[in-house]
């Protein structure tokens, strides 16, 4: 098995696996106190059960839980269509950001005004993972621990078409 598509194999059009499933995420979210659930490496498995198990955790553990997918593509347009596909209810880390950092730090003469574009944050503000749903009423100290970002992650290794941003230190 390849190690970065673990679990890639699960039947999610299987009844007993769907329900084993949704009954798993139920049992999350009444036995721990859980904000959220981060869904690794969704590309390689079934975008409607995925879907359904988002519905599921809306009915029986509620909307307010925050929702966020590993999807890897430097492709801001699928992504924005997949977060279309899951009725706007997963937000997802915004890969072509993270490209753009790091063609501007490699850049002779970087320009930051192009950080955005292209990116997620451009096209979904409120599903690419700098912002999630936050009430207008909070103040910016609070604001500032709830922001979602990443620079760099565990795919961002050498064998990629892109390297993680330069830093001066």
């Amino acid at each position: 098995m390849h190690t970065s598509r673990m679990f890639a194999d699960i039947d999610h059009n299987h009844p007993e696996v769907r329900q084993d499933m949704l009954r798993w995420v139920e049992w999350l979210g009444s036995q721990l106190r859980l904000g959220g659930l981060r869904v690794d490496a969704i590309k390689h498995y079934s975008a409607r059960f995925l879907r359904d198990l988002i519905e599921h955790v809306d009915r029986t553990v509620g909307r307010e839980w925050f929702i966020v997918g590993e999807y890897w593509r430097a492709d801001s347009h699928v992504l924005a269509q997949y977060i279309d596909f899951m009725n706007n209810r997963i937000s997802l880390f915004d890969v072509e950001l993270c490209c753009n950092f790091s063609r501007i730090s490699l850049g002779e003469q970087p320009d930051l005004r192009t950080v955005f574009d292209g990116t997620l944050c451009a096209l979904k503000p409120a599903n690419a993972v700098v912002s999630c749903l936050i009430p207008r009423t909070l103040s910016i100290s609070t604001l500032l621990t709830l922001i979602q970002t990443f620079v760099v992650n565990h795919d961002t290794v050498r064998s990629y078409p892109f390297l993680p941003p330069k830093t001066n230190s």
